[in-house]
């Protein structure tokens, strides 16, 4: 397992802005907010490259944190693992010379997304398989845990959180053929005791939209991103969204913050 990030090294991820993604398909009209047109994705993706930003995944990017050499790149993750990844996204990356981190949900190979979410009938997605799983790993991509099923963690009992934090973990290192160093939380939700489990799980680092007071490696901020973020809002929400964020906090105390409105729940 690697070392915790120092203050610095925190302070400089947060500099590079992590991106989240979800699905990369040509649905305009989800309702979810978490589909993005491969239109808009490769537009964003040139605007990244046309400014000197390297687009990298989570590992790549904490090792270049580590060496004081995270200059010029962010992370790119996807979330949920859509076979659109693989068929969409993974070639729009490749064409920029980008890798990226996908979280996959081990338990719901080539399933679709049938979770709970924020507004109903949700559009349908296809989950990848596992051959799409070994391919994306194959063409350089980094693959992560996103838990064995799309849980909210903190309502779990403690027994089926570490088994499916450890079963997660085993079975995307098998296939992939190395250790699984990332996991990122459903629906954004954690609280400490979570945290913790991740942490005991063996995982490297966690991806979050949920800011703790006492945050560190494992509840890392990400930027969502959508088919709705031209450039210019690309651009301000690189920028300023965790600002935005703290200002709606202050201003609207107790309101239901992003994590489950907006980000697929």
């Amino acid at each position: 397992m690697s070392r915790n990030l120092s203050e610095r090294e925190r302070r400089a991820l947060l500099r590079s802005r992590l991106l989240m993604y979800h699905a990369i398909d040509d649905v305009c009209d989800d309702p979810n907010t978490l589909g993005t047109s491969p239109r808009r994705f490769r537009e964003q993706m040139g605007h990244l490259a046309s400014s000197g930003i390297r687009g990298v995944s989570m590992q790549e990017l904490l090792e270049a944190v580590r060496r004081g050499e995270e200059r010029g790149l962010v992370g790119l993750t996807f979330d949920d693992g859509y076979r659109d990844f693989r068929e969409r996204a993974v070639p729009i990356l490749k064409e920029f010379g980008f890798t990226a981190t996908v979280f996959v949900l081990a338990g719901m190979f080539g399933g679709s997304n049938s979770w709970k979410h924020h507004v109903s009938p949700h559009v349908e997605r296809r989950l990848m398989d596992r051959e799409d799983v070994v391919r994306v790993s194959e063409a350089g991509m980094e693959v992560g845990s996103h838990f064995m099923y799309h849980a909210v963690l903190p309502d779990l009992a403690l027994e089926e959180l570490r088994r499916g934090l450890r079963e997660s973990r085993e079975v995307l290192s098998e296939i992939v053929g190395s250790e699984v160093q990332g996991f990122c939380y459903p629906y954004g939700l954690l609280n400490h005791e979570v945290v913790r489990e991740v942490r005991e799980a063996g995982y490297s680092y966690g991806c979050s939209i949920v800011e703790r007071a006492d945050g560190d490696e494992f509840d890392l901020l990400r930027v969502p991103l959508w088919d709705g973020d031209n450039l210019a809002r690309l651009i301000i929400k690189r920028r300023f969204y965790f600002t935005y964020r703290r200002i709606k906090k202050l201003l609207r105390p107790g309101a239901p913050g992003d994590e489950r409105v907006r980000q697929g729940y």
